[in-house]
């Protein structure tokens, strides 16, 4: 594991990380909701590891990204847009009687670690062992296979031209990507659709693709074009998402949205080593036959 800072041919990366799971409470009945659930989590979290806090209603505009952050995952275990009393987490995750659950403590929580910005992988290694293993204390995890792991990244010396060379490698090595993903990832077209194959891009020649690509004159043209707007919106729920760099943006990283649910502390930090080591080289211009390579000799998970 590097000790210090990523810094490549491309300048100095800058990485976070979300990862969602769904946890139950190693004494059961314990706890009466999520936020009772959450809170004694940040306070062990706290005990020896980062900063951290919790929002049951959190608003990723207002996001500052200076520590870790809990938040509630709806799109897992409920709807957001009902009452606690229409619809609760442990409706959709206890394979039960939705009566039935909502007249005992809940079985299961779906939540959301959200990191702060990141330069120092050693630093992040620990602060997300120091995490999981306060996780692990009071919940056991369950590895459902709604719960993903998005790895943004960024990078001070990048502009139009190292995103077009992100963008041309990231179509050019979809098949491989996918390749070492679980079906259900590479089949979510909620959450993590194709950037080749629902965008204008789909079904044409890897030559014509680079060249739109490259066609494009700014940033928001790139962006319209590997995720492109649905309801009126930029559409960030791709499996690359480019949404983060369009002028405004609070975050000024592309994310990747594709890699499932993390099972371990190792599992998170080498998403983010494949992930950064990828982008960073695919800035560069390095080819697609070598970027391919990379990616399958890289770390395994």
């Amino acid at each position: 594991m590097a000790s210090s800072a990523i810094a490549g041919s491309t300048g100095l990366i800058h990485f976070g990380i979300e990862i969602e799971l769904v946890i139950a409470p190693k004494q059961n009945g314990k706890y009466q909701d999520w936020e009772q659930a959450v809170s004694d989590l940040c306070a062990e979290i706290k005990k020896g590891g980062p900063a951290i806090d919790y929002q049951q209603t959190y608003d990723r505009k207002g996001a500052s990204y200076t520590e870790w952050l809990i938040v509630e995952e709806f799109k897992i275990g409920g709807d957001k847009d009902k009452s606690d009393s229409e619809s609760s987490q442990s409706d959709v995750l206890m394979f039960e009687d939705a009566e039935s659950a909502k007249k005992k403590p809940p079985k299961y929580f779906v939540i959301e670690l959200i990191s702060p910005k990141y330069k120092l992988t050693n630093k992040l290694a620990k602060d997300i062992t120091t995490i999981w293993k306060a996780a692990e204390k009071l919940f056991t995890i369950t590895p459902h296979e709604g719960c993903g792991t998005h790895i943004h990244v960024s990078c001070n010396q990048w502009h139009l031209t190292q995103y077009k060379n992100i963008a041309k490698a990231i179509i050019g090595c979809e098949t491989t990507i996918d390749s070492g993903m679980p079906e259900h990832r590479n089949k979510n077209m909620e959450h993590c659709k194709s950037n080749s194959k629902h965008t204008s891009l789909a079904g044409k020649a890897p030559a014509t693709v680079a060249a739109e690509i490259d066609n494009t004159s700014n940033v928001e043209e790139l962006v319209a074009l590997m995720c492109p707007k649905r309801d009126g919106d930029y559409d960030r729920d791709f499996k690359w998402n480019f949404t983060g760099l369009l002028p405004g943006s609070e975050r000024h990283t592309i994310e990747f949205r594709q890699p499932p649910v993390s099972q371990s502390a190792s599992d998170s930090v080498k998403w983010i080593q494949v992930t950064t080591g990828f982008l960073e080289a695919a800035a560069a211009g390095v080819k697609l036959e070598t970027l391919r390579a990379n990616w399958l000799a890289g770390p395994k998970l």
